[in-house]
């Protein structure tokens, strides 16, 4: 096992996750297994020393995590690589149900410093979407009842975000937010909450205000919230507002507990970051709550200031993934919204949706997330309809590319013999067009012989100066037998034959073989004459190709 680090707070956070009942291991960056708590050698069914130094591989397509009942515990534990600058992501973890009763999921973090790289992994129950807390599935519900059944548990078990719509959810991500956002109330250090625009990052920051202040047992009066937009910001404003919120609560004085909102820190201009610095050096016992788009670590990477504050504000992460993540979690947020709008009373009773529509609302992208689904639903709900269908819904909606076309659209059939001879014609009439006509430079271009490029060119119903023939392609390509190319058509190749009879040395063939009058062979004449014509070029063309 790794060594624990001399940082104080390093040894107290590797003693802390040595002691829990999470299953938790950490991994370097080419898969070695520096780190493993109890918990995890429990649920795995091995020995603490079993686990030391093993040198985790990935799961083979093929390969299954147990073979007759022992885990692949090298495969099980490898993790798969961090995408970009990814730093988190969630999976399953292979253990077979039958072994553990239970399906696991596994959370890893990626851990940089200057000189190495390490996952962290944390290995977690993964419970079943359609139960309640008493662990029974809700019995005999229609969908509707259902979905309120479930937002009943919700509230049930965090009864003090009952209304923070971003947080309604049935996925693992949703149930992962969750849990930060519960962990960040118990606790008092600075959070960071991350998500894409429009998924609600400043409710949650005023839930988890909301909800340390409850756990302390403050009235509302004695705690105040300070929101600070950092996109409006630079450092005049900033030092200025500060000097405010100092002021409001004298040093001494048996004030308000005053906490700091700092929504889009991301954005917050370099020349404010020094201001900003000196504030959290000052006021180190409140705690700080942020919002951000993009992770703390990957904005302004060459600032030093910028660096000190992620290291003071970026202490307790809340992620709020968006909506196209989580499309199973669409009903339930549907239904928290229009149930906060029926408690609004901005509408008389709660409409129903019917499956049309929610196949509709869970294929949509909705790139403003939480925020556009709500300024949706409110437009249909001005209607007052007692039952929301298609026609409800908005135009962007209803004609969202990716569903109309997996829904709506059949593929249609590929006649893949006609496909291939259309291409392969355009390829011989490009050649051919290249090269002026002559066949035997096509031929060689095309790494054929040329009497195989004459035959195509006769199943593929082209001439042999590459005009289209007024024979059916599909029948010459249906018919075995090949009919040779008329003289008459073959004026360039006449010339070729011309210049070569001049020199009797060659070739020893007359120039034009004797044929039969058509009256002694009125049925047979011209396919004589274009057999030993074609059979004399071939033959005349091939010698001079060698």
């Amino acid at each position: 096992m790794a060594k624990i680090p001399k940082n104080n707070a390093s040894r107290l956070l590797a003693k802390a996750i040595a002691a829990s009942s999470i299953a938790s291991y950490l991994l370097d960056s080419e898969g070695k297994l520096l780190f493993a708590n109890h918990a995890l050698a429990k649920l795995l069914g091995v020995t603490d020393d079993h686990l030391k130094n093993l040198e985790c591989i990935p799961l083979a397509a093929d390969q299954s995590p147990s073979d007759s009942g022992t885990l692949n515990i090298p495969s099980v534990l490898s993790c798969p690589p961090m995408i970009g600058s990814q730093r988190f992501f969630r999976g399953s973890f292979p253990i077979p149900p039958s072994r553990q009763n239970l399906n696991w999921e596994r959370l890893g973090y990626k851990l940089d410093s200057s000189d190495r790289s390490a996952t962290l992994c944390f290995v977690l129950p993964r419970t079943s979407d359609m139960e309640t807390d008493s662990g029974s599935a809700i019995p005999g519900a229609n969908e509707s009842e259902a979905i309120h059944q479930k937002l009943v548990a919700i509230r049930h078990r965090f009864a003090h975000l009952d209304g923070l719509v971003s947080l309604v959810g049935s996925s693992s991500l949703a149930k992962r937010t969750l849990h930060q956002v519960h962990a960040a109330i118990a606790g008092n250090s600075s959070v960071c909450i991350l998500g894409p625009e429009g998924s609600g990052k400043v409710e949650v920051a005023r839930a988890i205000f909301v909800g340390r202040n409850k756990r302390l047992g403050m009235a509302e009066s004695a705690a105040q919230l300070f929101p600070v937009d950092c996109r409006l910001m630079d450092a005049g404003l900033l030092a200025n507002l500060f000097e405010v919120i100092d002021g409001s609560n004298p040093k001494g004085a048996a004030g308000k507990r005053t906490t700091l909102l700092l929504d889009r820190i991301d954005l917050l201009p370099p020349e404010a970051h020094f201001i900003l610095l000196k504030y959290l050096e000052k006021n180190k016992s409140n705690g700080i709550l942020a919002t951000t788009t993009t992770p703390l670590t990957e904005c302004h990477a060459s600032q030093s200031n910028w660096m000190q504050i992620v290291s003071r504000i970026d202490i307790q992460p809340v992620v709020i993934a968006p909506m196209t993540q989580r499309p199973e979690d669409i009903p339930l947020v549907t239904q928290a919204i229009l149930q906060g709008m029926h408690r609004e009373k901005s509408i008389a009773k709660i409409p129903l949706i019917d499956s049309a529509s929610m196949n509709l609302l869970q294929a949509y992208g909705w790139p403003n997330n939480i925020r556009e689904l709500r300024e949706a639903l409110r437009g249909i709900s001005s209607t007052q309809p007692s039952k929301i269908e298609v026609h409800h819904l908005p135009v962007s909606v209803r004609t969202f590319a990716s569903y109309i076309e997996s829904e709506n659209s059949a593929m249609e059939a590929i006649d893949l013999d006609a496909l291939l001879l259309s291409v392969e014609k355009s390829i011989i009439e490009g050649v051919l067009e290249r090269t002026s006509g002559n066949r035997a430079l096509a031929a060689r271009q095309l790494g054929i012989s040329r009497t195989r490029l004459l035959r195509r060119l006769e199943q593929l119903g082209l001439s042999v100066d590459g005009e289209e023939s007024n024979k059916p392609t599909e029948a010459v390509v249906k018919s075995k037998t090949l009919v040779p190319e008329p003289v008459k058509n073959r004026a360039p190749e006449s010339k070729k034959t011309t210049e070569k009879s001049s020199v009797p040395e060659k070739s020893s063939i007359p120039d034009k073989p004797s044929v039969p009058a058509k009256s002694d062979l009125p049925d047979k004449s011209n396919a004589i004459d274009d057999e030993i014509e074609f059979t004399e070029i071939d033959f005349e063309e091939s010698e001079g190709e060698s």
